[in-house]
């Protein structure tokens, strides 16, 4: 170490520094660099550079020294008592208050505070001190007139013997004990965990640990104060003891002598010392000035002779300067920081303290006994290191004060009692617990914290009796120790030891064993303190707190076992089950968890995954320590139970280290059976909590769930005169879908009213056909006959429609329709001109008989359209919120779309399993770059409440059916490209991960020994190794360079090579290779599987999903690498499918077989049929084909059209408009007739807001057709 280091010191912080020890200049060093330092102590010290140079201590602070004065002034031997902190302000080093006076301090408000608050009045003309003042001039001095800030530290009292009666002397730093530091001399504790400046009255708020870091900052940068500069003030004897008070600090000798000895300076008496010890005087301040028994020492606690009151409530240890709460004056927290980190024992006996108190209650004359006749009782409160030596803890106190208790006082009179006989017996218990708090107590044995609600102490008792095995000797009462029942009267009682009356207590406790013990115990042994294992299966369970849930429930579901007759008999009243609300499905829970209970038990309890076994446990005999077993109270159990979690319910375990939620089926991580992520995933997909009715209905159904999510209905809530045998509500709206739809086979269904397909377990597809399409709401049915169940408070539900009652199907179900609703289908599906329909006097009379009103004008058919769109729209998005809290995942369909101006726009279409729904397009697609148009479809989708990145697994521009050659590719390169950028990740010459390559490297060594032994494996392996290791380029592509190391590593791991390899490697070599075998090995599963024919794009994500969920099963240090290098390759796929968007949806073969297309090749008659058709299904949908209006006369002039070619108006202006016009949304719409001819002017356009609308509106209604 060089020898800049003898002089200086480093100094903490963000940049490299050190201080001067003789200047305490900070100065930067660089990166440990010294050559600052020395030419520092070679500038201002005069120290040349190697070591031998002076001590440190022989040199001096050139800025400490005063300077030369002619004639030496009283104002200069004022400042030899202060220290300046900046030109208003100067701490006194007296008693470290801290002297305020603007502009600027002077000289004679400095010999003020010494004459008023030390009586130290200066020499005329030397600075020499000299004798304290006499009190009268000091009362005539008078206050000072310059602002006093009080310091932190204790205040003297007046009254203190230690009041010096010389001048006061300057300790050095070395001799002083402990101090706070220097921040803390400047501010102010407050109680809001803050700290108050005294010099500015800020307030600073203290960080946690109390770091002094903000308020050496506060100082440095507003009041130009290094607090490191002020590390070595000196103290005076006068300030000492008021930082050490209370108790005292007194300044002894060593020896004891005559008074000129004791009067002596101590900084001339070679043998001076400090010493700390309580002051015997009664008149000592007490802290505590509201105590009767003040004057008492032995009710003042011994924590104080090492910790000091800051606050009414925070106290600090002189050791250590660590502050601590003493909340209500407990020194609970104090006591143990004294015994923890420095070693001291502070042990009070509790019969002197309860002594203490009778006498001062009772009132008696030894309550006002001098402080002498109490010394030898504060002898018991002994205070001692904890070093084995302490004579009297625990136990023996307790027996030595039981004794002292049961002699009787030879002081009172025959046949009178003592005050202490008349207080309730004490519980023993308190023999080994100590009071921490008004609800608190701490184990004296294992300082374990329990909560005394009321004073009750059956946790305390359990406690001793469990963890300590100790109990009462009797129930009644504590036995006489000796053999005399008369009291003591016929011989004199002897003191017992302590660990004697133990092992008696102990005896009798094994011998005598409580009643009320738990049942489970005949069928567990105990391994450890919380941990129990079952006697039938060995299998391991936790028991925090002596809680018996877990292996009880055990024994009941995995056993069969039950409580006895005499075992519910024995348990106390007290502690007897209260009825839950849930109990109805107790049977329910109890059947549901036996027939998952094989898988469940196979694994263990969640976080439990190996049992602890003890040989020294197996011959343990648990009937015969007899434990205070803990009753069955799964449910009101109060401090630290555990209990069994509604999580449970819906969560259900795979394996040792994950589950599956039984409503959606997503897997998750279980890790030391906690279910916080599993409460997540309920309450934010599924909307459960434990407030929930569907935590109290147990058998409900996993369909009626998931029905349930995602049409939001709530189910009721059970009350005390409903037991709800079943809730079919399923199977209800199964019935009464019957009467709608006729199973084909097994699988398939068809809807009587149109035809239309739905799988048979789609309940939810179908109820939503028959609500949008035909206007039937068989939801709303069964509702209402749920709610009149409860209303009427029947046990029977109310009788389903019979098939009968359905109406007949030969007239439609008459539903209203509104206009909005008739001619958003007209305009927007079936693709009939605005202009028109409003023109057209056929479809205003046909409406007019409906009850229904024409717009007026264009500009207010276009206003309905786009408000009947948002509301749509609102629609969709709550569907879709809905099925995004079943944890659901969509996908997205991109398609070209031209607007009638020839511009491009992007249809956005999102896939469910079973639905799809058109999300609208995105405008000004050529005018965006490629960032712009990924933000739009993102903006696209979260308008519907869906979130791109979670919700959203698959974009594409056909996501339904197979992928493409392209796509494929695609999918196979970015996979390849990840999983080589981590096994090849920061090499540039393209080598493997440092960690792999020293592995293999051992295993190349090897192979080129071995090429001469003529064994032709190792030869090869030795020739793969080396193509493996090779600094070169490989040959094949970078990205199929892993695949290599696969399939090497899988030759090196066959069993006829891995005797060797065990040889080479250690143990955690070869497990870390085979591991990265699994785990290549998996993602080369998953890409075989990608390249197949046929697959579309929602399955390839699947199987991405499932490879990342075996990776993260695989405990390797590569396994988070490469799930996330996978999940971002993944994302970029997704965002490559929209940005290259019009390049994927280049394809001619597509756009001949639109439906454009083929309405060009139609003849004329086939179009006006068909048109009249639909506006026949849009205008009388609901009415028998006898009451449709003016058929008669459509159908007349339909068989005269091919012969005379003669038309109403109304139906010629709709042939010429339907002759031109598509009826899909992708082609031109205008609102004027399409044929324009010779001078007139063309076709109008419609806004950007309306032609979006009408997308929707036709995705829409597509999908309810």
């Amino acid at each position: 170490m060089s020898w800049v280091w003898e002089y200086c010191r480093r100094v903490s912080g963000a940049r490299p520094r050190a201080q001067c020890q003789v200047c305490w200049q900070t100065l930067a060093t660089g990166n440990h660099g010294t050559s600052s330092l020395i030419r520092h102590l070679a500038a201002k010290h005069g120290l040349q550079a190697g070591p031998g140079g002076p001590p440190l201590a022989a040199l001096t602070d050139p800025r400490d020294s005063p300077p030369a004065r002619p004639a030496p002034s009283p104002a200069v031997w004022a400042w030899q008592h202060f220290q300046s902190l900046t030109p208003e302000a100067a701490m006194c080093q007296i008693c470290q208050d801290i002297l305020q006076e603007s502009p600027r301090l002077q000289d004679a408000t400095l010999s003020e505070h010494l004459l008023a608050q030390h009586q130290m009045e200066s020499p005329p003309h030397s600075p020499a001190r000299s004798p304290p003042a006499s009190p009268q001039a000091t009362e005539a001095a008078g206050p000072s007139t310059a602002s006093t800030i009080s310091s932190p530290s204790a205040q003297l009292p007046p009254s203190s013997p230690l009041t010096l009666q010389r001048p006061p002397t300057i300790i050095p730093l070395s001799e002083c004990p402990p101090h706070r530091g220097t921040v803390s001399d400047y501010f102010q504790s407050l109680p809001n965990g803050q700290a108050q400046c005294q010099l500015c009255r800020d307030a600073v708020v203290i960080p946690k640990g109390h770091n002094p870091t903000e308020l050496a900052a506060h100082l440095r940068l507003k009041h130009k104060i290094e607090p490191e500069h002020q590390a070595e003030i000196a103290l005076t004897t006068d300030a000492l003891s008021r930082s050490m008070s209370p108790p005292m600090c007194t300044l002894t000798p060593n020896h004891v002598g005559s008074d000129s000895e004791a009067s002596s300076p101590p900084n001339e008496d070679p043998d001076f010392e400090l010493d700390l010890q309580e002051s015997d005087d009664s008149t000592a301040t007490d802290p505590f000035p509201d105590n009767d028994l003040a004057a008492s020492s032995s009710l003042r606690s011994q924590v104080w002779k090492y910790c000091i009151h800051l606050t009414a409530e925070v106290a600090l240890c002189r050791f250590c300067q660590r502050i601590y709460r003493t909340t209500n004056g407990a020194t609970t927290s104090l006591a143990r920081h004294l015994k923890q980190m420095h070693s001291v024992n502070i042990t009070l006996d509790t019969n002197v303290r309860r002594k203490s108190r009778n006498l001062s209650v009772a009132g008696s004359s030894d309550a006002q006994e001098p402080p002498d006749s109490a010394e030898p009782e504060a002898e018991d409160a002994t205070l001692t290191p904890d070093d084995g030596s302490s004579p009297t803890t625990g136990e023996h106190q307790y027996a030595k004060a039981k004794v002292q208790a049961d002699t009787p006082d030879a002081s009172l009179n025959p046949g009178e009692k003592s005050f202490s006989s008349t207080r309730p017996n004490r519980s023993w218990v308190w023999r080994h617990f100590k009071s921490a708090g008004a609800k608190t107590a701490i184990c004296t044995h294992c300082n374990t914290p329990f909560q005394t609600t009321n004073g009750t102490t059956t946790s305390l008792r359990r406690h001793l009796t469990r963890a300590h095995a100790l109990i009462e000797n009797e129930a009644s009462g504590d036995k006489p120790i000796d053999d005399n029942e008369n009291g003591g009267e016929g011989s004199e009682r002897q003191p017992v030891d302590g660990d004697q009356l133990l092992r008696e207590q102990i005896k009798q406790f094994v011998q005598s064993p409580r009643p009320g013990r738990s049942w489970v115990w005949r069928y567990s042994k105990t391994l450890d303190k919380n941990i129990v294992a079952c006697l039938k299966c060995d299998r391991v369970y936790k028991t925090p707190n002596g809680s018996t849930s877990s292996i009880a429930r055990h024994l009941r579901i995995g056993h069969g076992l039950k409580p006895t007759l005499l075992d519910e008999m024995a348990t106390p009243a007290h502690k007897t089950k209260k009825p839950r609300v849930d109990a109805l499905w107790n049977d329910v829970e109890s059947d549901e968890m036996e027939s998952g209970n094989d898988e469940v038990d196979e694994e263990g309890s969640p976080g439990m995954e190996e049992c602890f076994k003890d040989d020294d446990d197996q011959n343990f005999d648990v009937e015969a320590m007899d434990f205070d077993g803990e009753d069955e109270k799964d449910d009101d159990n109060t401090h630290g139970k555990q209990k069994r979690s509604w999580i449970w319910t819906h969560i259900r375990q795979s394996t040792s280290m994950s589950a599956r939620c039984r409503i959606c089926h997503r897997k998750f991580g279980l890790i030391n059976g906690t279910t916080t992520q599993f409460a997540r995933h309920l309450s934010k997909y599924h909307g459960l909590d434990p407030s929930s009715p569907m935590v109290l209905l147990p058998q409900t159904s996993l369909k009626e769930l998931t029905r349930l999510c995602s049409q939001d209905r709530a189910l009721p809530v059970p009350t005390k005169t409903q037991k709800f045998k079943t809730l079919e509500r399923s199977k209800r709206l199964r019935a009464l879908q019957s009467d709608f739809f006729e199973e084909i086979n097994n699988q398939i269904s068809v809807c009587k009213l149109c035809q239309t397909r739905f799988r048979n377990q789609s309940l939810i597809s179908r109820s939503l056909h028959l609500e949008r399409k035909h206007g039937v709401n068989l939801e709303q049915e069964v509702k209402q006959e749920h709610d009149s169940v409860l209303d009427d408070n029947d046990d029977v539900p109310h009788s389903i429609s019979k098939v009968e009652d359905a109406p007949a199907l030969d007239h439609p179900i008459e539903v209203a329709e509104s206009v909005e609703e008739i001619l958003a289908k007209l305009i927007a599906v079936d693709g009939f001109p605005m202009d028109t329909l409003l023109k057209s006097a056929y479809i205003n009379e046909t409406l007019a008989q409906k009850n229904l009103a024409m717009p007026g004008t264009p500009q207010d058919l276009d206003a309905m359209l786009i408000k009947h769109a948002e509301h749509l729209k609102i629609k969709v998005g709550e569907e879709l919120s809905n099925m995004t809290h079943m944890d659901l995942k969509f996908s997205l369909t991109l398609f070209e779309w031209k607007s009638e101006d020839d511009q491009i726009r992007i249809e956005v279409k999102c896939h469910g399993l079973e639905m799809s729904w058109n999300l609208g397009i995105v405008q000004e697609v050529p005018l965006m770059t490629d960032s712009m148009i990924m933000e739009a479809v993102k903006n696209v989708v979260q308008d519907f409440g869906l979130n791109f990145h979670r919700d959203i697994v698959a974009c594409t521009t056909n996501g339904l059916n197979p992928l493409g050659a392209e796509h494929q590719k695609c999918l196979d390169q970015g996979i390849n490209q990840a999983v080589s950028n981590v096994m090849f990740s920061g090499q540039p010459d393209g080598s493997l991960v440092p960690d792999i390559r020293d592995t293999l490297a051992k295993l190349k060594s090897d192979s080129v020994r071995n090429k001469t032994s003529g064994h032709n494996q190792h030869f090869i392996n030795g020739r793969a190794l080396e193509r493996v290791l090779s600094q070169e380029q490989p040959r094949d592509l970078v990205q199929r360079k892993w695949m290599d190391v696969l399939e090497f590593l899988e030759s090196i791991l066959k069993p006829e090579v891995a005797s060797r390899i065990k040889r080479l490697l250690t143990e955690e070599e070869l497990t870390s290779l085979r591991n990265l075998v699994k785990m290549l090995a998996l993602i080369r599963s998953g890409l075989e599987v990608l390249e197949s024919s046929g697959l579309n794009l929602l399955s390839a994500d699947n199987i991405v999903v499932e490879v990342l969920e075996g990776l993260a099963e695989v405990p390797h240090e590569l396994s988070h690498t490469l799930r996330e290098a996978l999940s971002q390759a993944m994302e970029q796929l997704r965002n490559h499918d929209i940005v290259s968007l019009i390049k994927y949806i280049s394809n001619p073969k597509a756009l001949e077989q639109t439906e454009a297309h083929a309405f060009l090749k139609m003849s004329s008659r086939e179009i006006l049929e068909r048109d009249i058709f639909r506006l026949e299904t849009r205008l009388f949908r609901n009415l028998h084909k006898d009451r449709i209006p003016c058929l008669d006369r459509i159908s007349a002039e339909m068989d005269d059209f091919e012969s005379s070619g003669f038309l109403s108006a109304d139906l010629k202006l709709l042939r010429q408009s339907l002759v031109t016009v598509s009826p899909t949304c992708r082609q031109r719409h205008s609102r004027g007739s399409m044929t324009t001819e010779k001078g007139s002017r063309g076709p109008s356009h419609i806004s950007p807001q309306l032609e979006g609308a009408l997308v929707f509106l036709k995705g829409y209604y597509d999908q309810s057709n």
